[in-house]
């Protein structure tokens, strides 16, 4: 099944750590972006009406490195 773009994304990038959430952002085109995160770990939820809440773990961000991350999303019930 081919992948397709979906508007509207929330987005949340929480430090595992801390348990801080430095970066939530709601995205309406292909790519959610969170700048300047603090080097660790980090869990990564995908959250949109309709769908199942995607959730990545142990997402690792270190010092001038970029982290991409294809998140998949399932229709909910």
């Amino acid at each position: 099944m081919p992948a397709a773009v979906l508007p509207r994304v929330t987005v949340t990038a929480t430090h595992e750590a801390t348990n801080a959430e430095p970066s939530r952002q709601q995205r309406r085109g292909t790519l959610a972006c969170c700048r300047g995160l603090p080097v660790g770990r980090y869990t990564v939820v995908a959250e949109l009406s309709g769908f199942q809440t995607a959730k990545n773990t142990d997402i690792v961000v270190r010092v001038n490195e970029d982290v991409r991350l294809d998140i998949g999303m399932k229709v909910g019930a």
